[in-house]
């Protein structure tokens, strides 16, 4: 009878000793894969900043300007501004633009191309147009652009001042870029224009 109480006392503390370890191992266990996703989540997140250090447009080449015919304009008279081109020497079959306008000075009405063979897209957002040019597949004009007029933006007044309309090289995911003929893009550096209106 004593056996058995004693025999029964050993395998109570024997379930004991084995649910303490169980849980501790359970414990320990969770802690661990926790540590580790930190770690993980941690280290995906230097990845992401290190990924956001690194420069969006590479180094430019070829030039794109904006210009007008007059430097003042009066509040009622559209202002027509032109974009000229220079590829350094590539041939180039199509292009992107981001133009940036104070929309409290100017209202944006409209664009052309002023290359027969090139088809111009433009797509208005707040502050800002995004134009796409992309040159006929029936063309076999090569343009290599040497301050070429290549498109034309009309804007609108809307007070008088001084403004800038500014070319950008990136703005989210839109771009200023040339595609040659070879689908190279290349990244032409930019100049702005600022118009007076009385």
């Amino acid at each position: 009878m004593e056996n058995n109480q004693v025999n029964n006392k050993i395998l109570v503390y024997l379930l004991v000793v084995f649910f303490a370890v169980f849980v501790g191992s359970g414990i320990f266990l969770v802690f661990n894969k926790n540590s580790g996703e930190k770690k993980e989540a941690a280290a995906t997140n230097t990845i992401k900043q290190e990924a956001l250090v690194m420069p969006t447009v590479p180094a430019s080449e070829g030039r794109l300007v904006l210009k007008t015919n007059e430097s003042e304009f009066s509040l009622n008279q559209p202002v027509t501004v032109n974009l000229l081109a220079d590829s350094n020497k590539k041939n180039i079959v199509g292009y992107d633009l981001v133009i940036f306008y104070d929309k409290t000075g100017f209202d944006f009405i409209s664009a052309s191309s002023l290359l027969p063979d090139f088809q111009l897209y433009s797509y208005k957002k707040d502050s800002y147009v995004t134009f796409t040019a992309i040159q006929q597949a029936a063309s076999t004009v090569k343009r290599v652009f040497k301050e070429t007029p290549v498109a034309s933006f009309t804007f609108q007044p809307k007070k008088a001042g001084s403004f800038i309309i500014s070319l950008r090289n990136s703005y989210g995911k839109e771009k200023t870029d040339l595609v040659t003929d070879l689908t190279e893009t290349i990244y032409p550096s930019l100049a702005d224009l600022t118009l007076t209106v009385k």
